[in-house]
């Protein structure tokens, strides 16, 4: 969240209120709960906890600035993840 203050202002109102609606915690979870992950649809349960747990932990400790420059786009298991969710 600290890492978008400086552009949320630039945002228009109508996008703000369709984000905010989205990131609200019983959305994500809604979200989350539907998805291939949750379900471990898709590959080796193992693997999709592995990915996730390794591309939540190293997302975590990262700065904004690498975030935004989408390092994480770089990241093994986050891709995993990824096309795990994405299938």
């Amino acid at each position: 969240r600290e890492c978008a203050d400086t552009e949320w202002k630039s945002i228009p109102e109508n996008l703000k209120k369709f984000t905010e609606g989205r990131l609200e915690e019983t959305n994500c979870q809604k979200r989350f709960r539907e998805s291939n992950a949750y379900k471990l649809i898709g590959n080796d349960p193992k693997l999709i906890q592995s990915s996730f747990q390794e591309c939540h932990k190293l997302v975590m400790a990262m700065t904004c600035s690498e975030l935004q420059s989408g390092k994480m786009d770089s990241i093994n298991a986050c891709v995993t993840f990824q096309q795990i969710q994405n299938r």
